[in-house]
């Protein structure tokens, strides 16, 4: 674990990037932190090829664990954080350095559990590793982590997954570290599905180096309180990234999202796409910012963020913040929210469709292009939670079922 930063404060309403959202709802100070949990030793999984390792958490214990030999046999390492304490101390020092209040930094001093994947330089897994935390307790704070770091020129994809039952009170105040070394190629894919009842805090961040590429992706569903944050680095120079991720608010959720895509360096490139939907008395707020800094020529950034306002009651706010320091540059954002264009719904009630029907194919559509982004195994689920959540009736059984 490392120190708090000193002269920390935790965030107020004054504070930009807090002003939407309440911390009490999280109960930092309330919860105790859920601290290391006593289990069997992980069991051996079978391996199964559509995955080239998969690690199993539960309430915060490593419950099962696989790695394809063959990788092994090349240097990959894919376990629990106490694998690789080094890697681990350095990822958490630089995350606390990025820390502004106490909210962000609290998560490096009680890391609780979590994983490490570290990628040789060179070498390729064809096939994406697999993390799925599952959190059964209630009352707590759990802290877990996640520290990737990609070798030169290697290439690797990592899926990980976040859920819990309904009905479970507790706090979840996690963090993904990722360095990419140069010339390396990485995907990032998170699904979130914890009950309405969880409070789910984020702070990640990725640094990238000369030439590497990352791709995210995400999909926050679950949680009654949601307050996310991933700070990108384009460190080395031709570095690329493009983050995409989808969201929606259903009865009283509240969602809070920042990005943050910063260039150091020139002649690099990031793309991000966020898309979302708000019904009932929902919220969602998207925070984004492209910054460039003086050294960073011929940066080339988008940013992008569109949202569907299901009724009225429901909100959706989009802030989009560009700040470059620099010229020789091509940055540009944009940002929609408005509700269900109800020519459209005419146009498909004339062919058959109720309201409803016509309604959720305009929502669906909306999501269309960044569920395709989604992993392939996942597809499925995430079009079923898309779905049901925006009030499907036709899916009324297939929703109930997953409950």
């Amino acid at each position: 674990m490392t120190a708090v930063k000193p002269d920390l404060t935790w965030p107020g309403r004054t504070n930009e990037e807090w002003r939407r959202s309440s911390l009490e709802k999280f109960a930092l100070e309330s919860r105790s932190a859920a601290g290391p949990s006593q289990g069997k030793p992980a069991k051996k999984l079978d391996h199964d090829p559509a995955f080239s390792g998969r690690l199993s958490f539960v309430d915060g214990v490593l419950a099962g664990a696989d790695l394809a030999p063959e990788l092994v046999a090349q240097g990959f390492l894919f376990g629990s954080l106490t694998d690789a304490p080094a890697l681990v101390k350095d990822h958490l020092a630089r995350g606390l350095t990025l820390a502004d209040t106490l909210a962000s930094s609290g998560h490096y001093s009680r890391v609780e559990f979590g994983a490490v994947l570290v990628v040789p330089a060179r070498a390729t897994a064809e096939a994406p590793f697999l993390i799925e935390i599952t959190e059964n307790r209630s009352g707590v704070v759990t802290t877990p982590h996640i520290a990737v770091s990609l070798g030169e020129a290697s290439q690797a994809a990592l899926v990980v997954r976040h859920r819990s039952p309904e009905g479970k009170a507790f706090t979840v105040d996690s963090a993904t570290s990722v360095d990419v070394g140069a010339g390396a190629v990485f995907r990032l894919s998170e699904l979130q599905t914890h009950g309405r009842a969880a409070a789910v805090l984020d702070h990640s961040f990725a640094t990238l180096g000369r030439d590497a590429q990352f791709f995210h992706w995400c999909a926050p569903i679950g949680g009654g309180v949601v307050k996310t944050r991933f700070d990108f680095t384009l460190a080395g120079e031709g570095s690329s990234v493009r983050t995409h991720g989808l969201y929606f608010g259903v009865d009283d959720q509240h969602k809070d999202m920042r990005i943050s895509l910063t260039h150091a360096s020139p002649q690099a490139s990031s793309y991000a796409l966020y898309k979302g939907a708000v019904r009932d008395r929902a919220r969602t707020v998207f925070q984004g910012l492209i910054e460039v800094k003086p050294e960073a020529s011929k940066t080339d950034a988008y940013l992008s963020n569109k949202n569907l306002i299901l009724n009225d009651g429901a909100r959706a706010d989009s802030l989009p913040q560009l700040k470059i320091d620099t010229n020789d540059v091509k940055c540009s954002h944009g940002s929609t929210t408005g509700k269900v264009n109800e020519e459209e719904v005419y146009y498909l009630t004339a062919r058959g469709f109720s309201k409803e029907e016509a309604r959720l194919l305009i929502a669906q559509g909306l999501f269309a292009e960044l569920i395709d982004e989604a992993p392939s195994f996942l597809r499925d689920e995430v079009e079923t939670l898309v779905a049901c959540a925006l009030g499907a009736d036709a899916h009324l059984g297939v929703c109930q079922e997953s409950e």
